[in-house]
């Protein structure tokens, strides 16, 4: 029953790979597509081949540091649901009109170059740079930050060249695109979801309750600083079929032992049950919102939110877990789980006597 959704082909490696070479690449978005070419990159043709192809009108995707540092200020106060189009420029060097494909080039490669002043630079001008959101694709998952991630992504400066399709993307591309690498913005999404870990580990100690001696791990999440452990017995390093348990923290259930929900007693049973497998590790996530808190009675484990799901699966990547047996009456955690890097092989419930019983 865990098997049975395929995954999907990643496309962003072949995207990455293109890019490094210089050439375009198509980015889908919300029925519309853009052609994105790595600024530092870009050549006259190149940029010919995204002018004539595109609506002419050539961005440039650069981190809010950058152009800061390049003195570039935004053509208004930024706004969470656009995009921060910045005063536009034209490199200085070998400038005529500055409209010209090879121009245009050269503006973008003086943007991504370290070397380049606020000097060197002439305003206005024909290249108009966009201020990407700091976090990228998973803070705004839009054209231009899924450009920069990908030029980031790709070991190249974070700045990309970009440009709107006029046709929209439910029509065929014309044949000298439909040869390019092409993805969509929500494939740069999962991609960095399942590759970048939102945490780091930041200590262990032992720990001795009344199921035996356990090891806990300490992580940190970078997106907000809330503390998460790992209660792990035994060595999972390596583990196949690892038994496993997400426990999203419930101050009312698991402090206080609230009757009216079950988390107190799911994570007593299943600190039994992985103490008695011999090995296991049960997921304490911290700063979420427990389901019982929605609906009284409800089980706590199986209905976690996709960022649950992640920092879960990355906290047992950076444990070694190969694969997991989720102890969850609802297979929610485990298609969670899988969907970012760990293998579910199976479902199982704590038993009373600390043993498993399949689902």
């Amino acid at each position: 029953m865990l098997a049975e959704r395929p995954e999907r082909v990643d496309d962003v490696p072949g995207a990455l790979a293109a890019l490094r070479r210089g050439e375009p690449v198509v980015l889908t978005s919300a029925g519309e597509r853009h052609l994105v070419i790595a600024a530092e990159r870009v050549t006259g043709r190149t940029m010919a081949l995204l002018v004539r192809y595109s609506s002419g009108f050539a961005c440039v995707a650069l981190e809010g540091e950058r152009l800061a540092a390049l003195d570039i200020p935004l053509m208004e106060a930024d706004d969470a649901g656009r995009e921060a189009f910045a005063v536009s420029v034209d490199a200085c060097a070998g400038l005529t009109t500055g409209i010209s494909a090879l121009e245009r080039a050269r503006t973008a490669r003086a943007l991504a170059h370290p070397s380049t002043t606020p000097g060197d630079l002439v305003r206005p001008g024909h290249v108009v740079p966009v201020r990407v959101r700091p976090g990228g694709v998973l803070e705004r998952p839009a054209p231009p930050e899924a450009a920069a991630d990908l030029c980031r992504l790709a070991g190249l400066v974070p700045a990309a060249v970009f440009a709107a399709v006029p046709e929209p993307a439910s029509e065929p591309l014309p044949p000298a695109l439909d040869v390019l690498a092409a993805l969509s913005v929500a494939d740069v999404v999962r991609h960095r979801e399942r590759v970048e870990s939102p945490v780091r580990p930041v200590g262990t100690a032992s720990v001795t309750n009344r199921h035996g001696r356990f090891r806990s791990h300490a992580y940190v999440d970078d997106v907000d600083g809330t503390e998460h452990l790992a209660v792990v017995a035994g060595d999972v390093a390596g583990g196949e079929a690892v038994p496993v348990r997400v426990h999203v923290e419930c101050l009312a259930g698991d402090l206080l032992g609230s009757v009216q929900c079950r988390c107190a007693g799911d994570l007593d049973a299943a600190l039994a049950a992985v103490r008695a497998s011999g090995q296991g590790v049960v997921v304490y996530l911290r700063g979420r919102r427990s389901p019982c808190e929605r609906h009284a009675g409800a089980p706590s484990g199986g209905r976690g939110s996709r960022s649950t799901h992640r920092v879960a699966a990355h906290v047992l990547l950076d444990l070694g877990v190969r694969s997991a047996v989720v102890l969850a009456d609802d297979p929610g955690d485990a298609i969670g789980l899988g969907r970012f890097g760990v293998p579910v092989v199976g479902c199982a419930s704590p038993a009373a006597d600390g043993g498993l019983s399949a689902v």
